[in-house]
């Protein structure tokens, strides 16, 4: 029961101590005591519609600080705008905040997928490379499912730390840690240029050291893996030795499907390569209307298909491709301290014989365009190719997810296994040693200063195995 009361009061009734006067001058009284407002209330009316109005007033506001009690600091928020906003004012203005802040709160993958959005663009442009995009598409998927796809404003440090820790519980090292932390940062900064987070959850987040050990290869080893790619040209299966020329002649000799099962594979990967090497295909029902002898037989032709690069098929489901792509590799990182990206890069024409060098083209690190002497290996081997007639792109256009996989192939054969960035590693600390001359390494390796090369690529290499390591041929 409320306790604000509404009182009748009998104004025809005298005084106590002065009969000759009244005792109310008005018939309606509410009264409220002194613990719901802070101070006693007593207040008249002279009509009951004027007091049960008060009394109603009363009441909401006795019910709303009951409901929501106010701070301080909310207090003084609404104080600074009293005299520009009325009371309804601000109810609309916060019903739209409110409103648009619920909105806004979208679980993290929607973040995620406008941050791989906007990178999509910079690959479109030329800004970035494939390599980045595919590596953060990755990272990005991972970071979602490892945090639960929580809701933007739920991300906390406190989560962020836990997903540290889950990491490295798991087995993960300190820079793959890092590494995921950087892709996850991005997306959070989107959330806050855009202002739907006040503070970025990750700052002051302690995260692991970057413990990346630079490793590389004995004489032994790379002699090892350079043997088992030449020695791995087993028998190609017919899809994988069929030119996209040869391809586009069989797709109007027959059926998809006939193709398919002469080649060993479905025909939806017959229909994939043709679309990705631009050879168009007949339409459906297309071979129908030939056997009904409604359409000619197209023999093989099709005026549609201009000119298709006769190239047969790189994947890294095949071996056969292990020599053709896997010894430039090696060939050119262990030797010339090329990195993975100015290899797939690099062309049989960039290779100079008569200067002894090759030329590295510019790309997003500083410092890559310069020359590299062809150092005695290197040279020996280029000779042979170039006399072989070799040209265009030294790994065939190969992409990364195929080099990857003829890689893991090699390294399985060979008992070897290849670290990351091991090859260019390999070649700054064997010509370090050998050549002693920090400042010449340096040049040849794209690098700002001598004092970086002998920090970070001197490793425990002695004078005969640099010697042993330069005098390694490869036959043709």
């Amino acid at each position: 029961m409320s306790k604000i009361r509404l009182i009748e009061r009998d104004t025809t009734k005298p005084k106590k101590d002065d009969p000759s006067r009244m005792a109310y001058r008005y018939k309606w009284e509410v009264q409220a005591p002194a613990k719901l407002f802070g101070k006693r209330i007593r207040q008249y009316f002279k009509t009951k519609e004027q007091a049960n109005d008060y009394r109603l007033e009363l009441e909401n506001k006795l019910q709303n600080s009951r409901l929501a009690p106010l701070d301080e600091a909310v207090h003084l928020c609404a104080y600074r705008f009293q005299k520009t906003l009325t009371v309804d004012q601000m109810e609309v203005a916060l019903s739209n905040a409110v409103e648009h802040f619920s909105q806004s709160n979208k679980p993290l993958k929607d973040f995620a997928d406008g941050y791989l959005a906007e990178l999509k663009k910079s690959f479109d442009r030329g800004i970035i490379g494939q390599t980045h995009l595919k590596g953060q598409k990755h990272r990005a998927a991972k970071v979602v499912t490892w945090l639960g796809n929580p809701k933007i404003r739920d991300i906390s440090k406190e989560m962020i730390e836990d997903f540290v820790d889950d990491r490295l519980d798991a087995g993960l090292k300190g820079t793959t840690i890092r590494t995921y932390a950087g892709c996850l940062s991005t997306i959070l900064h989107r959330a806050v240029d855009s202002g739907v987070i006040n503070r970025h959850p990750m700052k002051n987040v302690k995260l692991p050291k970057a413990n990346a050990e630079v490793c590389i290869l004995t004489p032994g080893q790379l002699q090892a893996l350079l043997n088992k790619a030449r020695t791995s040209m087993d028998d190609r299966g017919p899809w994988f030795a069929l030119t996209n020329t040869e391809l586009q002649k069989l797709v109007w000799c027959k059926p998809v499907t006939e193709v398919a099962e002469e080649m060993g594979v479905s025909d939806v990967a017959v229909s994939k390569r043709c679309r990705k090497v631009g050879i168009k295909t007949p339409t459906p029902g297309f071979w129908n209307k030939v056997r009904a002898g409604k359409l000619p037989h197209p023999e093989g032709k099709h005026e549609g298909n201009g000119h298709v690069i006769d190239a047969v098929l790189l994947s890294k489901n095949d071996p056969a491709n292990i020599p053709a792509i896997m010894i430039p590799r090696l060939m050119f990182g262990a030797f010339a301290g090329l990195r993975s990206s100015e290899i797939q890069r690099l062309t049989w024409e960039d290779v100079k014989l008569e200067l002894g060098q090759l030329y590295v083209s510019p790309g997003k690190t500083k410092n890559a365009e310069r020359w590299v002497v062809l150092t005695p290996p290197l040279l020996d081997w280029c000779e042979k190719l170039l006399a072989a007639g070799a040209t265009g792109l030294v790994l065939q256009g190969a992409s990364e997810d195929v080099i990857n996989g003829l890689q893991q192939k090699l390294c399985e054969a060979a008992g070897v296994a290849i670290p990351q960035n091991a090859l260019r590693h390999s070649y700054g600390s064997h010509h370090l040693v050998h050549y002693d001359n920090a400042g010449n390494t340096a040049t040849e390796m794209g690098h700002y200063s001598a004092q970086m090369t002998f920090a970070a690529y001197r490793r425990a290499v002695t004078k005969v195995q640099a010697k042993d390591y330069w005098d390694i041929r490869v036959e043709v």
